[in-house]
């Protein structure tokens, strides 16, 4: 009985150490400078999140070369009406499609990203305008984060 015990606790051992988990090593992304990011669509979004990949990848001395085309598509919808048919809550969706293009390794990857969320109407048509300003700041980070994490998982790929 007690060598039964041994010989199952040796095979999940053996099961459970052999996962295929990979640690994704945030290093490798050094290897690679972005020489350009060009963008169509919505161009105050594409700025940000452009200028947000940049602060994360921040890199002068690597010798491997990356090309970033974004494509960003904004639609606003009504989202809630209040008793007097207003409009109380408007709805944003961002849709961006991001191409990478890995020069020195002839390798293209596609990432659509999609991100959604909606901000409140006030009396104040400049109190409105902060919180429209406030969720594109917002949704744009979320999708640079995204890119980010996505980019680094194709690098370790590579």
């Amino acid at each position: 009985m007690q060598i039964l015990r041994q010989i199952i606790f040796a095979i999940i051992l053996l099961s459970l150490s052999n996962c295929g988990f990979k640690v994704l090593d945030e290093s490798q992304s050094k290897k690679f400078k972005i020489i350009e990011v060009t963008y169509s669509g919505d161009k105050k979004i594409n700025f940000l999140i452009k200028n947000q990949i940049f602060n994360n990848f921040n890199l002068n001395e690597s010798n491997e070369r990356l090309k970033i085309n974004l494509e960003t598509n904004k639609t606003k919808s009504i989202k809630e009406k209040n008793k007097n048919n207003q409009i109380a809550k408007y709805n944003i969706t961002l849709k961006t499609t991001i191409l990478l293009v890995f020069l020195d390794k002839n390798v293209t990857k596609k990432i659509i990203i999609n991100k959604s969320g909606h901000y409140d109407v006030k009396k104040n048509h400049r109190t409105t305008l902060k919180n429209l300003r406030n969720l594109e700041n917002n949704l744009a980070i979320q999708i640079s984060n995204e890119i980010t994490s996505k980019l680094i998982t194709y690098i370790n790929a590579l």
